[in-house]
């Protein structure tokens, strides 16, 4: 009876193993622009930096989608995260101006197997702002094979108009 009772606590434990190393942790996260206030508003991307990176530090995401991020903003955050690849472009050139919708990645967890941003108008491969939109509105896409399970996932990442 014993011995029926350990082998089957062992299944028990390597499926509860197995299922862990599929999950995945996601995060989203509207950081809010890092210009929209001045440098001694309460608000300022200097004021709120570090109590982000420690909120994302925290829950310790394998993916974060980020909304209304800047590039310094970006890099801020995978500096002093230190294991996060990142993509994403500048809403309003497809390069690096304009706030990004930018997926970060654990680097040790995933490999970037293609990554891409469509515009959320007529024409998704030009930059523009489409029907009712005020501004530029982007999705960016993010093709990951996943290094513990094996499988590939593909991460959607968007920010919608007010």
């Amino acid at each position: 009876m014993h011995r029926l009772l350990l082998i089957a606590l062992l299944l028990l434990s390597s499926t509860a193993t197995r299922a862990r190393e599929r999950d995945v942790d996601v995060m989203t996260f509207n950081i809010r622009c890092g210009s929209c206030e001045q440098p001694d508003d309460v608000n300022h991307w200097s004021r709120r930096r570090t109590r982000v990176v420690a909120l994302i530090a925290r829950y310790q995401p394998d993916l974060i989608g980020l909304q209304e991020a800047e590039r310094l903003q970006i890099h801020d955050l995978v500096d002093a995260l230190g294991d996060y690849a990142w993509f994403g472009v500048g809403r309003d050139d497809g390069q690096a101006q304009g706030e990004a919708t930018a997926i970060l990645y654990r680097k040790a967890r995933f490999k970037l197997l293609s990554q891409q941003t469509r515009w959320l108008s007529p024409t998704p491969e030009v930059v523009g702002k489409g029907w009712d939109a005020a501004l530029n509105r982007t999705v960016s896409i993010v093709h990951l094979r996943d290094l513990k399970s094996r499988r590939e996932l593909w991460m959607f990442n968007a920010h919608f108009d007010h």
